[in-house]
């Protein structure tokens, strides 16, 4: 796994986003949430490694078949009505990326 590694989810991750049926660690949840197509790999670590993030969690999503790297060049599908409610999902359900670090992140 490289840093620059841009991740998407499968459509195995879309549905455990919404059935939750495999009771991920919260971390690995969170990480899975924020899979977005966009972030690549080390903004993510980078982003969550208060949680204790790590690029294992990567693979252990990986491993899982909820997520995938994205082929270079592709560009992610833009938030259309049809999948608006996983696109809340992935925003944390109207929080800030910043908003989710600090309520994963225990006050200093």
């Amino acid at each position: 796994m490289k840093d620059s590694t841009v991740y998407t989810k499968t459509p195995a991750g879309q549905q455990e986003i919404l059935d939750r049926k495999l009771r991920l660690h919260p971390r690995l949840r969170t990480l899975l949430v924020l899979i977005d197509g966009r972030r690549n790999a080390g903004e993510l670590i980078q982003t969550l490694s208060g949680v204790g993030v790590t690029g294992a969690s990567l693979e252990e999503l990986l491993q899982y078949g909820l997520i995938e790297a994205r082929a270079p060049g592709r560009t992610p599908p833009e938030p259309t009505p049809d999948n608006g409610a996983e696109t809340e999902l992935a925003n944390g359900a109207g929080q800030s990326d910043d908003e989710l670090y600090s309520y994963f992140t225990p006050p200093a």
